[in-house]
Formats: structure tokens, sequence, C-alpha cells
């Protein structure tokens, strides 16, 4: 919900919304929203409450899972 509404004003549009909810197949995104200056494209969001640094490794896991995602998106964002 924090990360929601930060990225409600950080985009300037307050329809950014939660996608799914836990134990759901989300193909890597947890937020998806229309920031104002991508014009008329999505961006997502994937949120991890990680105790250890992010790899590599997992970063380019989490990207090939939001290529899934639809709508597509243009922009991803890992939250920590």
């Amino acid at each position: 919900d924090i990360v929601t509404d930060i990225a409600k004003l950080k985009w300037k549009n307050p329809n950014v919304t939660r996608y799914g909810r836990t134990g759901q197949r989300q193909n890597g995104i947890d937020i998806i929203g229309e920031p104002f200056y991508l014009l008329n494209e999505y961006s997502g969001i994937q949120c991890k409450n990680l105790e250890n640094d992010l790899t590599l490794e997992s970063v380019e896991k989490m990207i090939k899972e939001s290529e899934l995602f639809q709508p597509q998106i243009k922009e991803f964002v890992v939250a920590c």
C-alpha cells in the first residue's frame, strides 16, 4: 500500500492500482499505472521485502516474468 501511494504521487496519477494479491500469479507485477511521463504507456512495479541485496540473476528473472504481463509495460521498477 505504501509503494502504491508513493507511485500515485511520483507518477502524478491517482489511478495507480495494486494488481492481484498474495498467492496469485501476477507475471512479476504488483502495482500498475500510467506515469505522466510515459504518455499513455504503463509502468509496473514489483515489490520485494528482502533482507539481502538483490542479485543480477534475480532482477533478470523478474524482468523476464514482467515481459508476459498484459498490457505490456514500458517501464519496470523493483521496490525494496
